[in-house]
Order: C-alpha cells, then sequence, then structure tokens
C-alpha cells in the first residue's frame, strides 16, 4: 500500500533525482584545442634508467613522426612525442641532465626548419621559434641545459648572405656591427651560436667558416657547438673506429665473402673499399670501408667466432648499402638506411632488427654526481677510450705490482698493451667510476679463442685503477695475469 507524499517531500525528491540526472548526463568537460603539430603521449612519472641497449629513433605513421624510446631487452616502447610531417630530416637532442629534448625538423624544400622543446617524462613539447638569421642547422642544449641554435649564415637561394666588405686589400663580413676578416679561399660564410635565454634569443659567439666541402667543420667551428649534450647529427661520428688490417686477414675476409663481392659478369661489386676491423669488447667486427671514418663502412661484415669468419646474424643488408656503427658497453648498433640491427658483441647474437625507422641512436645516459661517468672528466665507461688510456701510458712494469713481473721486458705497459693487441685476436676493457672518489676500477682482457681441442685459448688480464684527475694508472694497482 503506497503512502501518499506531502508536497515538500515531492519536491525534494524530484530536486535530488533532477540533480542526480544532470550530473550523470552532463558532456565531459571539452578537450583542450588540439594543435596540428604537437601531440603529446602519455608517460609514466619518470622514465627507467637507460641501459646499453636503450634505443631512441623517428617513426613515420600517418602522415606523423614519432620519436620513440625503446628498450630493446625487454621490448618495453614509449612514444616520446609526436609532430606533423616526415621523420626524414629530424635531429633530436638531450640535455645533459636527461630531463629535457629538443626537436629540429628540416625539409628539402625552401621551408624553414620548425622546432620544439619537450619534456622527455611527460611528453609535453612546445613550439620553439628560431633565429630569424639564417639557417638553424643543429639544435642542443648547454651545460647548464638551455637551448642553443647553431646557424649557418652564407650566400644561398634560401638565406640572405652576410655583408662582405672590401678595404686595403683585406676582406671581411660585417655582422652586428663588427668584422669578421676572410682569410682563406673557398665557400666561405658565418657561423652563429645563439642561447636561449627566457623567451629571447641571445648570440654569443660569430665565425667565419668554410660550407664548400664534405670535410669541411661549418657551424661546428664554433666553441660551444664543443660543448653541447648529446644529439643524433653527431652520434654517427661517435661509433667504433676503423683500422687496418693484416695482408692474411685480408684474404681470409675475401674468400669468406667471395659470393657476395663479385658480380653476375664477375665484376668487383665494391672496387676501391678495403676490409677493416674496428675492436669491441667481445672481439673485431670486420666490414668494408676505407681505414678513416666509420660513416662510409658498407657490407659484407663478419665476426671472427672459435676462428671462423661469419656473417653476424639476421643482418639481410644489400651489399651497397651505406652503414654507419655504433657501440656501447656489449652492444653495438649496425644503422643502414631505414634499418637496425642491434647485436650483443661478446655473444656475437642478435638482439633486434628495426625497419622503417630513421635518425637510430643509443639514448643517452643522463649525468650525474654521484660517481658516475657523467661527473668525471673521462669517459672510460667507452671500451676505446679505455682503452687508449693503456696505450697511452708511461707507467714502466718495473713500478707494478710483482704479479706484472714476468712481463717486466716490454718497458711500459703501453708498450704491453699495444704488444697484445697485435698478440691476440680479441680484447675487452670495462671500467666502473668508484662512488665518491675521482678514481675508476677497470678490467681489461686480452685473448685468443680456442678451438675444439683447446676450447680456452691464450689470455691476459690486467686489473688496475685509473686516477680521473691526472688520467694515469695509479702505481701499485695493477695486477696480471696470464693463462693457456
Amino acid at each position: 500500500m503506497f503512502r501518499q507524499l506531502g508536497l515538500s517531500s515531492l519536491l525534494a525528491a524530484t530536486l535530488v533525482v533532477s540533480a542526480c540526472k544532470s550530473k550523470s548526463q552532463d558532456p565531459a568537460p571539452a578537450p583542450a584545442p588540439n594543435s596540428s603539430t604537437v601531440t603529446p603521449a602519455s608517460k609514466p612519472a619518470e622514465l627507467p634508467p637507460v641501459t646499453d641497449d636503450t634505443l631512441s629513433f623517428a617513426q613515420p605513421e600517418g602522415g606523423k613522426c614519432k620519436w620513440v624510446r625503446l628498450e630493446a631487452s625487454n621490448g618495453t616502447r614509449r612514444n616520446i612525442f609526436t609532430f606533423e610531417g616526415g621523420c626524414e630530416l629530424a635531429q633530436f637532442a638531450w640535455s645533459p641532465d636527461g630531463s629535457k629534448g629538443a626537436v629540429l625538423q628540416s625539409f628539402e624544400d625552401q621551408r624553414p626548419p620548425r622546432a620544439w622543446t619537450v619534456d622527455l617524462v611527460t611528453g609535453q613539447g612546445t613550439a620553439l621559434p628560431l633565429p630569424e638569421v639564417g639557417l638553424t642547422t643543429e639544435l642542443g642544449f648547454d651545460p647548464e641545459g638551455r637551448p642553443v641554435a647553431l646557424v649557418a649564415h652564407y650566400a644561398s637561394p634560401h638565406m640572405k648572405a652576410p655583408e662582405r666588405v672590401e678595404k686595403d686589400g683585406q676582406s671581411a663580413f660585417v655582422f652586428g656591427g663588427k668584422q669578421y676578416p676572410i682569410d682563406r679561399e673557398g665557400e666561405l660564410g658565418l657561423a652563429h651560436a645563439y642561447r636561449r635565454e627566457g623567451a629571447t634569443w641571445n648570440r654569443v659567439e660569430t665565425r667565419v667558416t668554410d660550407y664548400g666541402s664534405d670535410s669541411a667543420e661549418e657551424t661546428r667551428v664554433l666553441d660551444l657547438a664543443k660543448k653541447l649534450g648529446p644529439n643524433t647529427k653527431l652520434a654517427s661520428k661517435e661509433g667504433p673506429r676503423p683500422e687496418s688490417i693484416s695482408p692474411e686477414e685480408q684474404t681470409a675476409l675475401d674468400a669468406s665473402a667471395e659470393a657476395e663481392l663479385i658480380g653476375p659478369r664477375g665484376e668487383d661489386l665494391l672496387e676501391g673499399s678495403n676490409w677493416v676491423r674496428s675492436l669491441l669488447p667481445g672481439g673485431p667486427i670486420y666490414y668494408r670501408a676505407e681505414p678513416i671514418e666509420v660513416p662510409n663502412a658498407s657490407p659484407p661484415m663478419r665476426w671472427n667466432v672459435g676462428g671462423k669468419l661469419v656473417e653476424p646474424e639476421k643482418l639481410s643488408l644489400p651489399t651497397d648499402a651505406s652503414l654507419s656503427l655504433e657501440s656501447r658497453g656489449n652492444v653495438l648498433l649496425v644503422i643502414a638506411d631505414k634499418a637496425v640491427r642491434l647485436y650483443d658483441v661478446k655473444q656475437k647474437k642478435h638482439l633486434l632488427s628495426l625497419d622503417g625507422v630513421f635518425q637510430p641512436s643509443f639514448w643517452p645516459r643522463a649525468d650525474s654526481s654521484e660517481g658516475k661517468p657523467g661527473a668525471l672528466s673521462m669517459k672510460l665507461d667507452d671500451p676505446q677510450v679505455a682503452l687508449d688510456v693503456l696505450e697511452k701510458s708511461s707507467m714502466t712494469l718495473g713500478e707494478a705490482n710483482e704479479s706484472c713481473a714476468q712481463l717486466a721486458e716490454a718497458g711500459t705497459l703501453g708498450a704491453l698493451v699495444k704488444k697484445a693487441r697485435a698478440d691476440y685476436k680479441e680484447w675487452s676493457v670495462q671500467c666502473e667510476a668508484q662512488k665518491n672518489t675521482k678514481t675508476w676500477a677497470c678490467k681489461a682482457q686480452f685473448m685468443t679463442p680456442g678451438d675444439e681441442e683447446n676450447p680456452d685459448g691464450p689470455s691476459m688480464r690486467l686489473q688496475y685503477k685509473v686516477d680521473d684527475a691526472t688520467r694515469t694508472v695509479q702505481p701499485g694497482s695493477l695486477t696480471c695475469q696470464m693463462a693457456g
């Protein structure tokens, strides 16, 4: 049996129902205006630590370009930042502390480049207007984390050339009320460095430079350019160094790749280039190049595995591909046009293949003040740099620990290491910064792979400490161990 509601009760009930209905049916707040050029992605509270196989690359998708961070070891992928247009001429840069990034997008036509700064944790991007003078060719961060633009300024259909004057037989460029003498021949112009301070670009450096040859320094002639944090434009120039090989190695390598090097009419497909090797912690990697720079490398490639020359697994790159190499720790990055291959150099194992990507590089580690490599002047976490320190050491083995006495005939540690590189087939150097000190603790091993009968070949192991301030091996810290 229903009871009749009073008017006041009925009104109260109606208001409650109406309010509930209104709350449940109210439309969601309108989204913030969506920029046609930026799409930040959702992010965790912070990014995980960078490991040796943490990668950065750009990937096109639906007319846009995504800046991606990939943890190759577990496949975790984060879309850091998305912008309209192609990836082909994009550049990425990182602040020294790893918290900020910068994107510079250039074009093949006459459109001026575009740029953004990016919070690498949140993915929030902010459009960054560029200096109006010349053409910004590189974007980065100075040691204090401020954006820096390197600007090329020369005669070109895309820009107004700097003013040039002649007086008493001397030529000079004029810019900002100051003359910059021209003291050499070439396709010369000016290079400017601008630093972003607040909402303003302030010019902090200008130099005369050459833009007319492949070897020209262009804007890298600027002092500030050498102080910038990491960026993708320079990543491939910091790869493992190529070096010449012996005639015996050349013959063996040619034989191992004969089918790949000879064309259908018997022609040499890579005439004019030579085999070289780059030394990595797990031993050398061989490829075709001139023994000068890494970027002109090309397949075939070979590991030395148990005395046999074998192609890295799943390389699958054309013989005429142009390659660049990057290495970090025990990881090797082989980069071709729109393709990446990642390898564990100690196990000679394939880790990852990526195709259809641009600007691949290792994601750089942030600087730290807690005994990490960024707090020290040397970079002994780079095996090649660590090896260079050993080879340049003038410490006599008579000053070393008694365990090294049997090697005293080599004279100095540097001479011993150079001889070891000639005598053994593989080497590795690993150094760790000691917390709260200016010291590195290092282990170096030189070895020759054994065979089926004697799997453990001859080897020499060194343990030592390096003083970061003096850049020398600490006397008394060196111990030696021979085997085989």
